[in-house]
C-alpha cells in the first residue's frame, strides 16, 4: 500500500514476507497485522506535519510500531481500512487511519528507478531511496540493491549528523554567546569607580567566564551521551551564572542607602521596577516605569548617584533574567533528547536495511551461494556496523556485526535437512535474549578499515563496546608473521629453527592491540569460559596464546572457546541439552589409517601411543590402519560415544576449502561430505594438521572445522597449524585426564592442559595450535 507523496497523509506499507507482518487470508479478503514479533524489511510510515522547537513547520515520516489493515477484494476492486500507531518525536502516542478504495488499474509498477524524480530534501530522499531499494529487491537486481542499501545507510548517517540533529543546539549557543557579549559590554559602560564599579566588574567577570565555558562546548556532539553532557554543562553554567548575577543586585542597591534610605518611596518604586523586569513585563511598561522614576528624581541633589545604581541594578537584573530564560528554553528545547530520539529512529531505520540481505539469502539454495552473497555484502555490513557504532547504539552495532558473519553457517546449523532453510532474522531483542540465555561472557570482534570494534557481552546479556583505531596493515603483518613461525613445527629439527624471542614479541604486540583494551571487562575467575568471536583474519589467531601486559598467556587468565558467530548458539545449545542426558565415558577413534591417500607418511607414534588416551575411558572403540575407514567412523558415531577422535593427516585447501580433507584408509573424507554424516557425538577431536584452517570468508573459516561442527557435535577440538605426534599425544592425554577425572568442561580442561605445558616451559608452537571450536562444555 503506498501513496508516495511526502505531503501530510502520505502512506507507505510494504509486506515482502511473513516476517514483515502476519497475514490471514480468506475467500474475499485478508487481514494484515504488524506486531511486536515481526521484523519487517521496512516499517510502515505516514507523513505528518510537525513544528521544530524553533517554530519551523515541516513534515516528517512517522514509523509505525503497530499496524492493522482489513482488506476486501471484489473483482478488480480493493476496499478496506488501515490503522497505524506510533510515538512522535516527544514520545507521545500518535495514530493514522485511512480508508482504501482502489482498482487494479490504480497500481503502477516502476520498472526503472529513473521514473522517480529527485527529491528536494533529506526526508524526501529517504522515501525515494526506499522505493528504489524495494524495486531492486523485487526485480532481483543484487548489485543495484546493495548499492542502494549503501546509499541509504550514508543518507541515514547524514540525517544523524546534520542540521536537523544539531542545528537548534548550535543556534541556541550562538544566541546565548551574543547575549553574554552584550551584557558584558553594558556592564563595562555603566561601571564607575568605587564600590559600584567593583561589583559590576564581578558581574562582567562572571559573564566572561561563562562565555569561555560555553565556547568550549561541542556544537556537533558525536553521540547521545556526549550531547547529554554538553547540554547539562550549558544548563549548569547558565543556572550558576544566573545565581551569581542575582547575588550582586542587593549589594549594588545598598550603595545608595544614603541617597534613598529604606522606606523611601522612590526606593520602593525602584524595587517594583526590578521585580517587573524579572517577571518579564512588556518593554513599554518597563519604559514607562523607568521614565516616571527618573522624572521623580529631577530635583534630587544626588540624582546621578541614584540613577547609576538603578542602571547597574537593571543591567544585572536583565542579564540574570535573560540567562534564566535561556536555561528554561534549553530545558524546553531538549536538544539532546530530540537528538537521541532521532538517533534511535535512524538506528532502527539502518538496522532494517540489513533485512533485505537476510531476505535475499533466504531465497537462495545451497551453502556456497549463500556464502557468496555474504561476501558481496561485506562493504554494506561494514558500513552498517560503523553507522550503528557512531549513533551510540552498541547492541545494534553488534546485531549488524552478527548479520555480516556466518549467516550461511547458521542456515546450515538450523536446518541440515533442507537447503532452503534459513536461520531466523536477527533483531536486537532476539540477540539480547540469546546472550542472556547463553549466560557466559562473549567477546566479538569486527574489523572495518583501520577501525576495530570489540563487543563484550556480560553473562546477563548487557553489551559494552570498545571502539579502537588500529593500523590494519600492521595488524595483518603481525598475524602473517606469527602464522609463519607457528607453521615451522613439522618436525623436531624444524622446531629448533623457531625464533622464540620473536614469537614472544608478536604474541605481546597482538595482545596489546586485541586484548588489553577489554581485559578489565571480563571476569577475574579463570575457569569462567570466555567465548571469542573473531573476525576476518583474526580467525587465524590463537587468542589463548596472546600475552598480556604482565607477560602471561591469556590461557592463564581465561578458559576460551571460539565461534564464528553468536547466531549459531541456538542449535548448539539445543544439542547440548540433548547430550546432557547421556554422558558416557566412551571414545571412538580412527588412528593412523593405512593406506594413506596422497602418499602421506605413517604416524607410528600416534598408533603406538594412543593407548595413553584411550585407556582413560571406560569404553574405547579404536580403528587403526586399514580399519580406519569412513564406514567405521559412521558406525562408531552411531553408537553415540562421548568423544570421536580422528588421529590422522589432514590438509586444508584455502583455494577450494570444501575439498579440504581428512585422510582415512578408505580415501579422503572431504569437507563437503562431512555435513551429510550423522555424528551424534558431543565432542569431535581432529588430531591432525591445520584442521581449523581453510579460507577466511564472511562466513568464517570455511573448511573442516565448520563441516564437522555442522554434522552434530557441540564442540570440535581443532588445530590452527601443523602439529607433531608426540606433542599432540601429550596434550590430548592431559586434556582427557582432566575432562574425565574432574568436573571441568571442555574449555576448562583444555585451559588446564595447556597451562600445565606452559608451566613446564613448553613453547606455544607445541600447544597453542589446539583450539576449541563450539560450546565450552
Amino acid at each position: 500500500m503506498t501513496s508516495p507523496s511526502t505531503e501530510p497523509g502520505g502512506l507507505t506499507w510494504v509486506v515482502v514476507s511473513d516476517e514483515d507482518a502476519d497475514l490471514a487470508a480468506g475467500p474475499t479478503g485478508a487481514t494484515v497485522v504488524l506486531g511486536p514479533l515481526n521484523a519487517p524489511v521496512a516499517r510502515p510510515h505516514w507523513w505528518a506535519p510537525v513544528e521544530s522547537p524553533m517554530g519551523t513547520p515541516f513534515t516528517l515520516p512517522h514509523e509505525a510500531g503497530g499496524a492493522t489493515a482489513e482488506l476486501a477484494v471484489n473483482g478488480s476492486r480493493l476496499r478496506g481500512s488501515v490503522r497505524l500507531t506510533a510515538t512522535d518525536l516527544h514520545g507521545r502516542p500518535s495514530s493514522y487511519e485511512a480508508v482504501i478504495d482502489a482498482h487494479a488499474a490504480d497500481a503502477v509498477v516502476l520498472e526503472r528507478s529513473e521514473l522517480l524524480p529527485p527529491a528536494p530534501d533529506l526526508f524526501g530522499r529517504v522515501v525515494e531511496l526506499q522505493a528504489r531499494v524495494h524495486g531492486h529487491f523485487q526485480r532481483g537486481d543484487l548489485p543495484a540493491l546493495l548499492a542502494g542499501l549503501r546509499e541509504s545507510v550514508a543518507l541515514r548517517r547524514e540525517l544523524s549528523t546534520g542540521e536537523l540533529m544539531t542545528g537548534p543546539w548550535e543556534r541556541t549557543l550562538a544566541g546565548i554567546q551574543d547575549m553574554l557579549t552584550l551584557d558584558r559590554h553594558l556592564l563595562d559602560l555603566i561601571a564607575t569607580s568605587g564600590r559600584l564599579g567593583e561589583l559590576l566588574g564581578q558581574g562582567a567577570a562572571a559573564l566572561t567566564a561563562a562565555a569561555a565555558t560555553l565556547a568550549r562546548l561541542d556544537r556537533t556532539p558525536p553521540d547521545p551521551e556526549r550531547f547529554d553532557q554538553e547540554v547539562t554543562t550549558a544548563r549548569t553554567e547558565l543556572a550558576a551564572l544566573t545565581a551569581r548575577l542575582r547575588a550582586l543586585i542587593p549589594p549594588v542597591l545598598q550603595t545608595d542607602l544614603r541617597v534613598l534610605p529604606d522606606g523611601h518611596p522612590l526606593r520602593t518604586d525602584r524595587e517594583e521596577l526590578l521585580a517587573r523586569l524579572t517577571a518579564g513585563a512588556e518593554p513599554d511598561e518597563l519604559d514607562t516605569r523607568e521614565t516616571a522614576w527618573e522624572h521623580a528624581l529631577a530635583d534630587h541633589p544626588e540624582r546621578s548617584q541614584a540613577i547609576a545604581v538603578k542602571n547597574a541594578a537593571v543591567a544585572l537584573t536583565a542579564a540574570a533574567a535573560r540567562m534564566a530564560h535561556q536555561h528554561a528554553f534549553l530545558e524546553r528545547l531538549d536538544p539532546a533528547g530530540n537528538a537521541r530520539r532521532l538517533w534511535a529512529r535512524n538506528a532502527e531505520g539502518i538496522a532494517l536495511l540489513a533485512v533485505f540481505v537476510e531476505s535475499w539469502r533466504s531465497r537462495l539454495t545451497g551453502d556456497s551461494s549463500r556464502i557468496d552473497l555474504m561476501e558481496q555484502a561485506l562493504p554494506l555490513h561494514g558500513q552498517l556496523v560503523e553507522a550503528m557504532a557512531d549513533l551510540g547504539a552498541p547492541v545494534d552495532a553488534l546485531v549488524a556485526a552478527e548479520m555480516s558473519r556466518a549467516r550461511a553457517f547458521a542456515d546450515l546449523m538450523t536446518g541440515r535437512s533442507t537447503a532452503r532453510t534459513a536461520a531466523p532474522r536477527l533483531t536486537t531483542a532476539r540477540l539480547t535474549a540469546l546472550l542472556g540465555e547463553y549466560g557466559r561472557p562473549l567477546v566479538e570482534y569486527f574489523l572495518t578499515g583501520d577501525r576495530l570494534l570489540v563487543f563484550v557481552a556480560a553473562p546477563d546479556g548487557t553489551v559494552e563496546a570498545a571502539d579502537l583505531r588500529v593500523d590494519r596493515a600492521h595488524l595483518q603483518a603481525l598475524t602473517d608473521e606469527l602464522q609463519g613461525w607457528f607453521r615451522v613445527t613439522s618436525g623436531d629439527e624444524d622446531a629448533r629453527m623457531v625464533d622464540e624471542a620473536r614469537v614472544t614479541e608478536l604474541l605481546r604486540a597482538l595482545g596489546a592491540i586485541l586484548w588489553d583494551p577489554i581485559a578489565g571487562l571480563l571476569p577475574a575467575d579463570p575457569d569462567i569460559p570466555v567465548t571469542l568471536v573473531p573476525h576476518d583474519d583474526l580467525l587465524r589467531l590463537p587468542f589463548h596464546a596472546l600475552l598480556d601486559g604482565d607477560g602471561r598467556h591469556l590461557v592463564a587468565r581465561h578458559a576460551t572457546t571460539v565461534l564464528p558467530a553468536a547466531a549459531i548458539l541456538p542449535p548448539l545449545l539445543a544439542r547440548a541439552a540433548a547430550y546432557e542426558r547421556e554422558r558416557p565415558s566412551r571414545i571412538c577413534a580412527l588412528v593412523d589409517p593405512e593406506p594413506m591417500p596422497d602418499d602421506f607418511t605413517p604416524l607410528p607414534t600416534l598408533r603406538a601411543g594412543f593407548g595413553v588416551v584411550s585407556g582413560l575411558f571406560a569404553e574405547a572403540e579404536i580403528y587403526r590402519g586399514a580399519e580406519a575407514t569412513v564406514d567405521a567412523l559412521r558406525a562408531g558415531a552411531a553408537r553415540r560415544p562421548s568423544v570421536l577422535c580422528l588421529a590422522t593427516h589432514a590438509q586444508a585447501l584455502p583455494g577450494d576449502p570444501m575439498a579440504s580433507f581428512v585422510a582415512l584408509a578408505s580415501g579422503k573424507l572431504r569437507a563437503d561430505a562431512v555435513p551429510e554424516l550423522e555424528l551424534p557425538v558431543p565432542l569431535v577431536v581432529l588430531a591432525a594438521c591445520e584442521t581449523g584452517a581453510g579460507r577466511v570468508t564472511a562466513d568464517g573459516i570455511v573448511g573442516l572445522s565448520r563441516a564437522f561442527l555442522s554434522a552434530g557435535p557441540v564442540g570440535v577440538l581443532m588445530t590452527l597449524w601443523p602439529v607433531v605426534e608426540r606433542a599432540s599425544l601429550r596434550l590430548l592425554r592431559r586434556f582427557h585426564e582432566l575432562r574425565l577425572g574432574t568436573p571441568r568442561g571442555n574449555a576448562q580442561a583444555l585451559r588446564a592442559a595447556q597451562l600445565s605445558l606452559v608451566e613446564s616451559g613448553v613453547s606455544p608452537t607445541r600447544w597453542a595450535a589446539f583450539t576449541l571450536f563450539g560450546l565450552p562444555d
